[in-house]
């Protein structure tokens, strides 16, 4: 039986996609939005860690691109190039957050350590194309971070800065925040 379109009723009766606009009553703020993601990660990832711990030699048997599906980019973006968009990047590349991860759990860090890791790097900036090919083809800087940056203290632009990428920031309450030295 075909219902006539004057008689449906559309209103959503739960909240749909959650976002801070307030247009539903009951939606989720991006706060907790971006923790439920970060805590997915890390659940993921103990339990990739878990099955592949015995494993020698040690190495992180999970695609790096694991993260795409588990947080919404808008939850993590921090900003653009000034030189403009096109080009999506990680600034911490996600092979290294994954491989640190892993590292963190074999040397007996909780989930809850791994979980304060993954929400201070994982950060996306969208850059121009032409910024993306330098970073990752001439920088040497594609699936790593510099030499002797530390991921507890330093600011998580570090890979961008090295290659003169300068980002015009969103505010910390769109992006999330970031510790004083990543910005």
């Amino acid at each position: 039986m075909d219902i006539p379109p004057s008689t449906l009723d559309l209103t959503p009766t739960e909240p749909l996609f959650v976002s801070s606009s307030g247009k539903y009553p009951g939606e989720l703020a991006d706060d907790e939005l971006r923790a439920r993601g970060f805590r997915r990660i890390t659940a993921a990832l103990w339990s990739f860690w878990e099955e592949q711990k015995d494993i020698v030699p040690r190495a992180a048997y999970v695609h790096s691109r694991i993260f795409d599906t588990l947080i919404h980019d808008p939850l993590i973006t921090v900003g653009t190039s000034r030189s403009g968009g096109g080009h999506r990047e990680h600034v911490v590349p996600c092979a290294y957050i994954r491989d640190l991860a892993f590292d963190m759990f074999w040397n007996g860090a909780s989930q809850g350590d791994v979980e304060r890791t993954v929400a201070r790097l994982l950060r996306i900036a969208h850059i121009h194309p032409e910024e993306a090919k330098r970073l990752d083809r001439t920088s040497g800087l594609k699936t790593t971070m510099p030499p002797n940056w530390n991921p507890t203290t330093d600011s998580i632009l570090a890979r961008l800065d090295a290659v003169g990428i300068r980002l015009l920031l969103r505010p910390a309450s769109i992006r999330g925040e970031i510790s004083a030295s990543a910005a």
